[in-house]
């Protein structure tokens, strides 16, 4: 814990603190390592709009802190009625852990599982089913000045949607620490073409 040191955030910009990587593979309960589909996802010099790079270390190392977590997975009423959307079987999604960092071997994560059997719960990935790893920064002290704000990378069918900070010591919040709308993608605004039905005239208006 604290190995990131002390921060305050005070620049007139809004920015993300966390990193993250898609899961490649089902992890099962007790596992003791996971996969992600690109470590280099997980550095901190690992760049996007308002990314900051707030570790210690660029590379994911032993003591960092991630979190895996289920993001999609659940069964939904697909009828074409007004129950469309409805969840009939949340399954595991919206389950998560955080766990400290063991080693890294290129893309396998293994994790301190000392008093512990492994992960406690199972991610599942494939079909419709997402779960994604996110590095967490550890702060011994975390400051956000008035006006100022920390957020997410916005969830874009893979990765992002969370805001996760660890403060060991104190956190004085003035400012904002947000994830409005990161999770969820709009639909798109369909505007139909009826040029090619003969019953319909278009006009330039």
């Amino acid at each position: 814990k604290g190995k990131d040191g002390a921060r305050t955030h005070s620049s007139n910009t809004t920015l993300i603190p966390n990193r993250y990587a898609t899961l490649a593979a089902t992890a099962n309960a007790g596992a003791t390592s996971i996969t992600v589909d690109n470590i280099s996802k997980l550095a901190g010099s690992y760049s996007f709009t308002n990314s900051a790079n707030y570790f210690a270390s660029s590379n994911l190392a032993s003591g960092d802190l991630v979190m895996v977590i289920q993001m999609q997975g659940a069964d939904i009423n697909t009828t074409n009625t007004s129950a469309y959307g409805t969840v009939t079987n949340l399954k595991s999604v919206g389950k998560y852990e955080l766990l400290e960092v063991s080693s890294v071997s290129g893309n396998t994560i293994f994790f301190n599982c000392t008093g512990s059997s492994g992960l406690a719960n199972t991610y599942t990935v494939g079909s419709r089913n997402r779960a994604q790893v996110v590095r967490i920064p550890r702060f011994t002290t975390l400051t956000v000045n008035n006006n100022r704000r920390l957020t997410g990378m916005p969830w874009n069918g893979a990765e992002g949607g969370i805001v996760a900070i660890e403060a060991n010591t104190s956190m004085t919040l003035n400012g904002r620490i947000s994830a409005d709308t990161l999770g969820f993608r709009g639909g798109d605004d369909i505007t139909p073409d009826y040029s090619s039905d003969p019953g319909i005239i278009v006009t330039g208006n």
